[in-house]
């Protein structure tokens, strides 16, 4: 009989030497920035990994993929405007008349500008701490502008209930 296919996320976790995360020839990109290339590693229960590397080296990326923040395999029927480039939501809108302040201008300018990727100094800092309530809960103190949502990425990779996770 194969247990592993009715263990729980829980359960498989609890098990020293079980491998949690299996990197296969991973690649990533962001328009045509290259993050990760051939990434292959495996994380097993109740060892430690370290990740050492260059400021953009794709540190934090790895990690983003390994939590579900990183949405490339998602689209706007689970709520994610632009999985492409890692775009969760986003809003345009116009105010009054465009078209006749356009007309009414003394010069309009049209084209097409880029710049390069933008990495906001975030003022957060960028770490959890966790703890198990006094009901079993697991408390995870975090800096996110959307608990819900990882509380809910979190539920599902681990297989517990929404009840069992407090963010």
């Amino acid at each position: 009989m194969d247990t592993q296919a009715t263990q729980t996320a829980e359960e498989i976790l609890s098990e020293r030497g079980a491998p949690v995360v299996m990197f296969d020839q991973v690649e990533l990109a962001f328009d045509e920035k290259v993050v990760l290339k051939n990434i292959s590693f495996t994380l097993i229960s109740g060892h430690t990994k370290i990740i050492l590397g260059a400021s953009g080296s794709g540190k934090s990326t790895i990690l983003k993929i390994i939590t579900g923040l990183l949405h490339a395999d998602k689209g706007p029927d689970q709520r994610v405007a632009a999985p492409e480039r890692n775009v969760l939501a986003q809003l345009h809108g116009e105010t009054g008349d465009v078209d006749a302040a356009i007309a009414a201008a003394e010069a309009v300018v049209t084209g097409t500008w880029q710049t390069q990727r933008v990495n906001h100094a975030a003022l957060e800092t960028h770490a959890t701490r966790g703890w198990l309530d006094a009901d079993g809960r697991l408390v995870l103190r975090t800096s996110s502008q959307v608990p819900y949502l990882v509380r809910d990425e979190l539920c599902h990779i681990f297989g517990l209930e929404p009840s069992r996770l407090r963010v």
